[in-house]
């Protein structure tokens, strides 16, 4: 939530896909346990067998497959916590307001400006055939004795000089030319 003089300096375009993402990879969890226990009660020693497979080999194999759908889920619960949706500043530009999304809802983290470290950009393309397939863009900014967070690149910039002061870890030199709240 803004408060009066707050500026936003970004948001993402996509938060409803990131989140949808992360219920898919819940689903594939869930399918990939149900999976796990029918293997577990159903898997026989040799094809054509009515003899079920070795305790050790049936645990085996329902732990591999149910160890997919954990890692991919969890995989999706920490890209949440550092996908940044929206980045704003107070108005004198000294706090830098990082929020990020969670299963159900979003996460506001306040910042110094001066634990800004430094950024990293990624071109995030993948080329399968001949022309990108993934376009995904984004920066990595460090945080000093903090977690860091990651912001899209086709999110909305609504005040580049701003954001560029904190990808550049610039900040402090530059907060007088940061508009001000009336």
């Amino acid at each position: 939530m803004m408060k009066s003089g707050d500026i936003l300096i970004y948001e993402s375009p996509k938060p409803t896909k990131i989140r949808a993402l992360t219920w898919l990879a819940a689903a594939l969890m869930v399918f990939c346990a149900v999976a796990a226990i029918f293997v577990f009660e159903h898997m026989v020693e040799n094809e054509g067998s009515t003899e079920l497979a070795s305790l050790t080999a049936r645990l085996v194999m329902s732990t591999v497959i149910v160890s997919i759908g954990i890692s991919v889920f969890a995989g999706m619960l920490i890209y949440l916590t550092y996908y940044t949706t929206r980045l704003k500043t107070n108005a004198r530009g000294d706090v830098i307001y990082v929020e990020t999304l969670r299963l159900f809802g979003t996460a506001t983290r306040t910042l110094k400006s001066s634990q800004i470290d430094s950024s990293a950009y990624h071109h995030g393309q993948l080329n399968l055939v001949r022309t990108p397939s993934v376009d995904a863009p984004w920066f990595w900014v460090k945080v000093v004795s903090g977690k860091g967070f990651l912001l899209d690149l086709h999110g909305t910039v609504l005040e580049v000089d701003a954001l560029t002061r904190i990808l550049t870890a610039d900040w402090e030199k530059s907060v007088a030319n940061l508009p001000m709240a009336d």
